[in-house]
């Protein structure tokens, strides 16, 4: 697709709603008229509700109702931007991200803009790109826009956009701040008047509107980088690697899509035999320009550097930021599934989300909506989704991005893994819940993490968990057997009756001896009969008398206590 302003794209300035493939705006013929409004809207919500699992999830229907009953009040007085921004922020109310529909197509035409582009760095709002003669306010941080906070900036985009979490919501009004339209929309300025920015030291900048047509002839300053650093993002390339050091090894993967060019398996053996050459120690994945895809394309490529991670041969570290999103998120998750880590800053995908979008066009305005199929529940696949829901996925060493970097073609973040990533020690969050699988590591970790096993059996278990191994260790042992479905369950968190059957079957196959507690617990009734005999052994997880409480889940402290006094 041709860029909507071929010279500001050169420049990188967002000029318009950068837009999914899925959300383009097909032409209207002629200008609609409020029946056919009236029609679109009826459409879309009924495809709305349709389509969506669960499109109430994050608004009430009565709020749907009444929102969509206060739009068909305005209807006839709209022309067809201020429909299009009405339908934007009515599908906004689902409070999803992949669910979204904005400005396109001949709309644009017809918006006017104001000639300046702010970016995000470590907290602060700057000025980056502006029009000839207004340069010297190039990298000034921004404090308001027309008497604004870029809080409450940021809060009256909200309305509008289909954001999830905070960072996309910060992602998107970058994307779109510039669009005079817009600005009036949610209410930051009045149709008509100029905006004016107060920058640091409450100098003020005043720009003025410009038409499609006049944008397009404006010539821009940017303030970039005059030397990118060698890991800056490849555009048109899939993946690609190269050693940084004689330590690290760098991986790039900037679309969670096969290269037809160069096969994820072609690509992952050029990857191991370099490894293999090498003396690395630490493998740093670059997520952080990956928009997603489709999430099983880097499959390979993690499976391969499994054994490597688990033995603890290599570090991997993966590297994200806000433009990590959708199925980017999926592949960071599991890199700390692989026992991974994570560098960066906060993604705009949320772990937890909707997604698998589908896509319709509205009948008379032609206006594409793109809708969520399903519901993308990571917590119940992997244990490192666990502590977070529909929200953005977290570093576990966080490293902002600054501005000085940036112009001075500092790679922040790596810069920061050369220096201290194979020292970093994370903590140990020893208050998140206890899952079968990391009871089993803890297990296998006593034992010396013996090698030699054949791969366990279970139907679900992910061939790059961290607990591969000792999952492998405890079915040879008899420690574990799963479920009826043959399942390892290995993400969920174990209860407390499931980890006395685990801690016991470990004791007979290690040898150990656990006395047994004489007395009964006040709600023995209420342990399974597959449990009762292991819940009476002494194990420190209830004192006789007292309640087992058998479907209480254990916390990673607890599991630690449990490990600690069986092998005393």
């Amino acid at each position: 697709m041709k860029p909507l302003f071929p010279r500001l794209a050169a420049l990188s300035l967002c000029a318009a709603l950068l837009l999914p493939a899925h959300a383009a705006q097909e032409e209207p013929a002629v200008p609609i008229t409020p029946a056919q409004m009236q029609e679109d809207l009826d459409y879309l919500y009924t495809a709305l509700q349709a389509g969506h699992p669960n499109l109430f999830s994050a608004t009430p229907q009565t709020e749907y109702d009444s929102a969509k009953t206060e739009l068909e009040k305005h209807l006839a007085g709209m022309d067809e931007v201020d429909f299009a921004l009405s339908l934007q922020a009515f599908v906004a109310l689902a409070g999803d991200s992949h669910t979204t529909t904005s400005l396109g197509g001949s709309l644009m035409t017809r918006c006017s803009f104001f000639p300046f582009a702010l970016q995000f760095f470590d907290g602060q709002w700057y000025l980056l790109t502006v029009e000839a003669g207004k340069e010297a306010a190039l990298g000034r941080c921004v404090l308001t826009i027309n008497g604004h906070t870029m809080e409450e900036v940021e809060t009256a985009f909200s309305r509008l956009i289909s954001a999830d979490n905070q960072v996309k919501l910060r992602r998107q009004v970058a994307q779109t701040l510039n669009t005079a339209d817009i600005l009036d929309f949610v209410g930051i300025t009045e149709p008509g008047e100029d905006l004016t920015l107060t920058l640091e030291g409450e100098e003020t900048l005043t720009l003025s509107r410009l038409s499609y047509e006049e944008l397009s002839e404006v010539e821009f300053i940017r303030l970039k980088p005059k030397t990118p650093p060698v890991t800056a993002t490849v555009k048109g390339k899939h993946y690609l690697s190269f050693p940084l050091n004689s330590d690290t090894y760098y991986i790039q993967y900037n679309v969670c899509q096969e290269d037809e060019t160069d096969p994820m398996e072609a690509f992952t053996g050029r990857v191991v035999a370099e490894l293999s050459d090498g003396a690395y120690r630490q493998v740093i994945l670059d997520l952080r320009s990956n928009g997603g895809g489709s999430d099983g394309a880097i499959f390979p490529l993690l499976e391969a550097l499994g054994p490597k991670v688990r033995s603890g041969e290599l570090r991997l570290w993966g590297l994200i930021g806000e433009t990590t999103f959708s199925s980017a998120i999926i592949n960071a998750v599991e890199i700390k599934e692989m026992g991974g880590l994570l560098a960066g800053e906060p993604t705009s995908g949320s772990v937890d989300h909707f997604g698998s979008v589908g896509s319709f066009s509205l009948p008379n305005s032609g206006i594409r909506v793109g809708c969520s199929r399903k519901y993308i529940d990571q917590s119940t696949l992997f244990e490192a989704a666990i502590p977070y829901g529909v929200e953005s996925l977290q570093p576990d060493l966080p490293i902002p991005t600054t501005l000085a970097d940036y112009l001075a073609g500092v790679d922040t973040q790596v810069e920061t893994l050369l220096a201290q990533g194979l020292d970093f020690q994370p903590s140990v969050k020893e208050g998140l819940p206890l899952t079968r699988g990391r009871l089993l590591q803890l297990l296998y970790e006593t034992e010396g993490c013996p090698q030699g096993y054949d791969p366990a059996s279970f139907d679900d278990l992910f061939p790059i968990v961290y607990y591969l191994d000792a999952a492998a260790w405890a079915a040879k042992q008899g420690i574990v057997t799963g479920t009826d479905q043959n399942t390892l369950e290995g993400a969920r968190p174990v209860t407390r009756a499931e980890a006395a059957v685990l801690a016991g079957r470990y004791a007979q196959a290690t040898g150990r001896q656990i006395s047994t507690i004489e007395d009964s617990y006040t709600d023995q009734d209420l342990i399974p009969a597959w449990a009762t005999a292991y819940a009476s052994l002494d194990l420190g997880l209830a004192a006789p008398g007292e309640h087992f409480r058998p479907n209480d889940e254990l916390t990673i402290a607890q599991g630690m206590a449990l490990v600690e006094k069986l092998t005393k």
